[in-house]
């Protein structure tokens, strides 16, 4: 399985996950455009201005690949990659983040995930709450008492807001966040492929 196909993989887990967690009403009325923006990556970018923070990712193989791959069976809008933020010259914009991992729908960033840094480059984080009060502080965002807990997961909570969904964890006692739209890119990706798949039916002549 290429590393694409890892990613995908991936956040289609950690959606489920995060439907699979314990449910709590949430005081979170923050609208999409009130989700936190990390180094000038946030929802709803079109792929070329997430593309312009990292000069030349444009012309990377699996990058170009995903991207152009984007419309066809069986990906019908959904675009995945992954973006080591030291490969490029704006590196010092994104210093302490490990990496990126934005998920793309019809072209716009519906999800993206930031790893940061372990020490030296950042720091441990022992538990959970602690990163999560340090988001709080930063992006102004309701206290961690506020945050689902998951049931499975003992290192990661989450955030529903009106407009947007947020997944802290400390696994391997590094940040890590990801921030999403509420829309459902998976389902709409399933439904146009059986719409495609039923007009192929529709219209094969045995």
């Amino acid at each position: 399985m290429n590393r694409i196909s890892l990613i995908v993989a991936t956040l289609a887990l950690t959606a489920l996950s995060v439907h699979g967690q314990t449910q709590a009403s949430s005081s979170c009325k923050l609208a999409i455009a009130q989700a936190p923006a990390i180094r000038g990556v946030k929802l709803g970018m079109k792929v070329d201005e997430v593309l312009a923070l990292f000069p030349g990712s444009a012309e990377k193989d699996q990058i170009k690949s995903a991207i152009a791959k984007a419309e066809d069976y069986p990906n019908f809008g959904i675009a995945s990659i992954f973006v080591g933020p030291r490969e490029y010259s704006t590196k010092e914009r994104f210093a302490g983040i490990a990496d990126f991992r934005f998920t793309f729908l019809d072209g716009r960033v519906h999800e993206y995930e930031v790893e940061y840094d372990s020490p030296p480059g950042g720091p441990v984080w022992r538990r959970v709450d602690d990163w999560i009060t340090k988001l709080v502080d930063a992006f102004g965002l309701p206290a961690a008492t506020d945050w689902v807990g998951d049931q499975n997961l003992s290192d990661r909570k989450s955030l529903k807001c009106d407009g947007f969904r947020l997944v802290a964890s400390n696994m391997n006692l590094r940040g890590n966040l990801s921030v999403s739209s509420l829309e459902t890119p998976f389902q709409k990706q399933q439904e146009r492929k059986a719409v495609y798949e039923e007009k192929l039916r529709r219209e094969f002549k045995p």
